[in-house]
């Protein structure tokens, strides 16, 4: 079952970014249907660290279009993105090391943050970003 479902106002209009997004959309439901199957901690493991791995890529993607085009609020996206990596990977540690585990409350803080982050920040480059020509 979906938990998160691409809808046009997630687009920034930027096919590369957009094609992006909805692959972390597939792995995020994905993770979401293997925690309520109560499949084993291996597999969340391995789909929580290709998530992890994902955003890592998505967040190169989106630092490398802003510095090539000279987004003035390049440097502050660029900090949203090393605080949420700081966070997922201190949870992924905590989740390898049996800290903590899956649970609804981790699976709604990463559901929110990628919707917020989609339609907060992201939206911020997304008109600077077009009309610099980039699609």
């Amino acid at each position: 079952m979906s938990l998160l479902q691409w809808k046009e106002k997630h687009s920034v209009g930027i096919s590369e970014i957009d094609a992006q997004h909805q692959r972390m959309f597939a792995i995020m439901n994905e993770l979401n249907d293997a925690m309520a199957s109560e499949r084993a901690k291996n597999v969340l493991e391995g789909i929580l660290d290709q998530l992890v791995n994902y955003t890592a890529t998505h967040f190169i993607t989106e630092e490398r279009l802003m510095n090539e085009h000279g987004f003035a609020g390049s440097a502050s996206h660029q900090r949203v993105h090393e605080q949420m990596t700081a966070k997922v990977r201190a949870f992924q540690n905590d989740f390898r090391q049996g800290r903590v585990a899956m649970s609804i409350d981790v699976m709604h803080f990463l559901l929110q943050w990628l919707d917020q982050h989609i339609l907060g920040t992201d939206m911020e480059y997304r008109d600077f970003l077009t009309s610099r020509g980039v699609r």
